[in-house]
Parts: C-alpha cells; structure tokens; sequence
C-alpha cells in the first residue's frame, strides 16, 4: 500500500505544524501599532484552523485524484491469456493490446482494446465492465462472454453468453443491446446487426464449423483464422457449398479435405493460396 503522503508533502505539513501563532501575532502587530488585545485572538486561531483543514484537505485531495497507474500488454504472433483485478479472464488475439489500471475504481471497471479479444467478464452489478475500442466505440456489461475485434475502420461485438451494450463513442450517438448468439458491426458512426457466425471466434474456440456455407465464405473463415490469404482461382463456382467441423487441425489438413471433396486443388504463392479446378472444361 503506498504511503498516505510524500516526503515533501510530509516536510510542508510538519513544518506548517511547527509555526508559533501566539509569537508571530505579537509581531506583526508590534509593526502595525495594535496593543495587546484578546479580540483578535480566537480570530486568529479560527483562522488558522481553517488553512491548516484547507491544506490537509488539498494535500489529501491531491492524494486521491492521482491517475491509477495503468498496464498495458501487446500480444505478438500467438494469443495470450490474461487476468484482470477482478478475475475477468481475457484471451487476447494476435497483434493485439489491452491496456487497464492496477485496480479497477469503485464505480466500474474500464479497460482499452487495439485490436482483438475474447473477455469472459466476473460479474459486479455495482462496477460495470467497459471496454473502449480503439477510441471508437464503447461495450458494457455485468457479466458475461463475449468477443470485440477492430480492425480499419470496423469494429465488430459478438456474444456468446449474457447481454452487452454497444455504442459508437460519438456525441449524441445511440446504442444497441446485444444477448445471447447475437453480433452486430459498426462501420463510421453506424452500427448494424449481422448473423452470428461462431466462426470469427475460431481463434479463441480451435472450432471452424461449416453448414451448408458457399466457399467463398470457407475461404474468408479461413484466411481469418490462419491469417493466410484464400482465394478462388478463375472459373471456379463461388456458391459451392461444404458442410464439415474442424477442431485444432492444421491449414493443409482442411484444404485437403476441401479440395478432395469439391473437386479442386491448391495452388501456393508468395502472398496468398488458390483454389483451382482439377480439369477445365471444354468450350462448346
């Protein structure tokens, strides 16, 4: 715990505590040719009572208003765990910071994302949690399970359990609730819900679940979750649609299975993956 004062405000008090009143006033009014009256005495001491209350009270109010030391992690090429004061959980993405203070406030629990995170938050109905991302847009809960990703100019919430508050940090600017399986974006200063897709959490999860999905949303799940660029090659069917689950397999795992099962083979670049047919069919 740190000490209530420093030295320097603890060598100002004590010798504020030191002054002699009673010699000081016999002084001063020697100089000014006031006699010896008790008048002016419980005035003076009322007087010196109230600066001696209003130093102490600015001394302990410069004590109290300190900025809380803040902390402040950057994730590098893999996601880290951490855990807050209060024992809300974070798994935070890759290339990634958070930044909070030493203890949370009495009122809430504020913290700033860059980036992308997954917080699983312990409930306090007396400190709401907030997370400010990237001084764009603010989420509150109580308590729950939910991810937020920024990135450019797009800021996207999803939640996996609970119900957050989402709101660009824009003046005048209204806010949307989200629950449970529910995500939303906001783009600028607009926000919108969109479709859950538990596939934007795969880093957090291991999990790429496909249902009927077209490719060309396969291959965005997937260039996302391996940071790899994915793409269709020339003539290929877009809207072909795979149904498979993946958990903690490798990239060149599913691409196998994806390209066995929709007829296709893979092509590796310098910068990005393609997707081509196996055969190109004849012109007629």
């Amino acid at each position: 715990m740190e000490p209530a004062f420093d030295d320097k405000q603890l060598k100002n008090l004590s010798a504020f505590m030191e002054i002699d009143t009673e010699k000081d006033w016999k002084s001063v009014s020697k100089r000014m040719g006031f006699g010896p009256r008790r008048l002016f005495r419980p005035i003076w001491w009322a007087a010196a009572s109230i600066i001696l209350l209003l130093g102490i009270g600015g001394l302990s109010l410069g004590l109290f208003t300190q900025n809380p030391t803040m902390l402040v992690h950057h994730s590098s090429s893999a996601q880290e765990q951490l855990v807050l004061p209060d024992g809300t959980l974070v798994s935070l993405n890759a290339s990634s910071s958070l930044s909070w203070p030493e203890s949370f406030g009495r009122n809430a629990r504020k913290v700033q994302l860059e980036g992308e995170a997954f917080f699983t938050v312990k409930r306090d109905e007396d400190r709401p949690f907030l997370v400010n991302v990237a001084e764009q847009a603010q989420v509150e809960v109580l308590g729950t399970r939910f991810s937020v990703r920024s990135e450019e100019d797009m800021i996207t919430v999803l939640v996996e359990e609970g119900k957050v508050a989402f709101s660009p940090m824009t003046k005048n600017s209204s806010k949307i609730i989200l629950e449970k399986q529910q995500q939303a974006v906001l783009s600028g200063t607009r926000i919108s819900r969109t479709s859950f897709d538990a596939n934007q959490i795969s880093w957090h999860t291991g999990t790429l679940h496909f249902e009927e999905t077209p490719l060309k949303d396969v291959l965005i799940s997937l260039s996302r979750h391996f940071g790899r660029k994915i793409i269709p090659g020339e003539g290929i069917d877009k809207e072909l649609k795979l149904t498979s689950t993946y958990h903690e397999e490798s990239l060149e795992s599913i691409l196998e299975e994806i390209t066995l099962v929709l007829n296709l083979k893979v092509e590796s670049g310098n910068e990005h993956i393609i997707l081509k047919m196996t055969t190109i069919p004849e012109e007629k």
